[in-house]
């Protein structure tokens, strides 16, 4: 509106009144005709600025992606120049100016995707007086939408229209599917500058803006557009078991070849030892790092039983996709079978066929593992004959090696190898003695022979008939020759004491009696 002290109605009755000294202002009037004539005291008082225009809104022109503004023009007739206000930060700039009667500004600098722009507009009138800055609009911002791939929904957020006049009432969500034509989805109220746009279609492209509109339905305001595409990522194509064996003697270790181009929330470790009811045993955070994943269990009863396990891998939102293959460990058992011969058996690997069993034997300390048979895949016994080793302790270790070689998905080449637990078998300790020797003769030593016996806790002791000692050595190898402080013993019945420890490393003890005969 203009304020009354801005325009002055001069009225000329019969031209009997004459103002401003305005030269012809009064034609010649008939039939007691009346002349009006209107004056814009600003033309008369070069002192009072123009009336501040009016903004009609600012708004979004998508099509170039720059800001366009509209107001009203004004109604002062020496008005010559609008000028075009944008805040950068909290200060104001002048950025351009267009002339009377242009109504309407494109800001070719304005980023309307990136943030919400402010702008006013003043006026300029012929006297280069200029008017107040108007009120202040923003141009709505429409974020980067947020996709919930799990649900299905697009999530918009955008800011408050302010300032328009008439008052706002709302705003309009426009949507295009695939390049469509854009139609209302929504209205919200005023108050409300969010929408979730639910039920989308997998891997259709969306894209969105939003209109402010006023309560008379008779100015609009578009804000920036934002698109993308309603996809979820990529989705788990496999999961692979390669191996389940037994890992630094005391644990299970499995190992997993995962889809390392996909997105996986987690994975599930099952457990079973039927290979019928599994067991969730972890559930394992995806890193999406490395497709070659471990996972160890140290609740495994490794030296009692045989496990099987499998591996499930969820998808980005959860969702459980793709279950791998099985992996059984080998569980190794075994005991003495006879004299000289220890006996083990084992179950076969599973589900990856081994190449063969190899069967590892480790004697005491000085001897690794080293093997000493190869069987087929599916023989899965082995009798091993230890006579060679009878001046051991009969302490024997043995673990079954099974390398696994084959071909997934056509692409991928695995070989692994997998171990069983590792098997202690101990051949009991046996100890033969003379009963009688000759000094003289060939059967000049007198010594005990043992076998599976420790040779590092020996004791072996000779008395007379009066109980004195006479003879005593820890050296297994070494026996009494019949002397006695370099002089030959006499003839007759002496006792003896050994000291041995055997397999199970307990000491074993025997006292007898031995013939010095001549």
């Amino acid at each position: 509106m203009f304020k009354a002290s801005r325009l002055v109605l001069m009225v000329l009755v019969l031209c009997s009144i004459t103002l401003y000294a305005m030269p012809n202002s009064c034609p010649e009037a008939s039939n007691n005709s009346t002349a009006f004539i209107f004056f814009d005291k600003a033309q008369l008082d070069d002192s009072i600025p123009p009336d501040t225009p009016i903004l009609d809104t600012v708004s979004v022109n998508n099509s170039i992606g720059k800001a366009i503004l509209g107001w009203e023009a004004s109604l002062a007739t020496d008005v010559t120049k609008y000028y075009i206000y944008h805040q950068i930060g909290a200060p104001w700039f002048l950025i351009d100016s267009v002339d009377v009667p242009v109504t309407k500004y494109t800001d070719n600098t304005s980023t309307p995707q990136i943030a919400p722009e402010a702008y006013r507009i003043a006026a300029l009138d012929s006297a280069k007086k200029l008017s107040p800055m108007g009120l202040t609009h923003k141009t709505i911002h429409l974020s980067m939408l947020i996709l919930n791939p799990c649900d299905n929904i697009f999530s918009l957020t955008w800011t408050s229209y302010i300032n328009l006049n008439p008052i706002l009432a709302g705003y309009r969500i426009m949507m295009s599917e695939n390049g469509g034509p854009f139609a209302q989805l929504a209205i919200n109220t005023q108050n409300d500058t969010t929408y979730d746009h639910t039920n989308l279609n997998p891997n259709s492209h969306y894209c969105y803006y939003v209109q402010a509109f006023d309560s008379l339905h008779t100015r609009i305001s578009t804000s920036n557009m934002q698109c993308a595409l309603a996809r979820k990522p990529n989705q788990p194509t496999y999961i692979y078991l390669r191996y389940a064996t037994i890992k630094d003697k005391d644990h299970v270790r499995i190992g997993f070849f995962v889809d390392s181009t996909a997105f996986a929330s987690h994975y599930k470790i099952l457990r079973s030892e039927d290979g019928v009811t599994y067991n969730q045993l972890a559930n394992i955070p995806s890193t999406n790092l490395n497709a070659n994943q471990t996972f160890d269990d140290k609740s495994a009863k490794i030296n009692e039983k045989s496990y099987y396990y499998k591996v499930i891998v969820a998808d980005s939102c959860g969702t459980d996709v793709h279950t791998s293959n099985v992996g059984r460990t080998i569980y190794l058992n075994g005991y003495v079978d006879d004299y000289l011969y220890n006996y083990m058996f084992w179950n076969v690997y599973e589900d990856r066929y081994p190449q063969a069993h190899n069967v590892m034997r480790e004697v005491e300390d000085y001897e690794p593992f080293t093997k000493v048979q190869t069987l087929l895949f599916n023989n899965a016994e082995f009798r091993d004959d230890v006579e060679n080793y009878t001046e051991s302790g009969g302490r024997f270790k043995y673990t079954i090696q099974a390398p696994l070689y084959d071909i997934f998905d056509t692409v991928y080449a695995f070989a692994d190898t997998v171990y069983s637990n590792e098997l202690l078998i101990m051949q009991s300790a046996r100890l033969y003695v003379p009963n009688a020797f000759c000094p003289d003769g060939l059967n000049n030593i007198f010594k005990p022979i043992g076998v599976f016996t420790d040779k590092d806790n020996y004791l072996f002791v000779i008395y007379n008939r009066w109980g004195q000692k006479v003879y005593e050595t820890t050296n297994y190898y070494e026996g009494w020759d019949g002397k006695y402080n370099g002089k030959k013993s006499e003839t007759g019945v002496y006792a003896y004491y050994i000291n041995i420890t055997n397999a199970f490393n307990k000491k074993f003890e025997k006292r007898g009696t031995v013939m010095l005969m001549k």
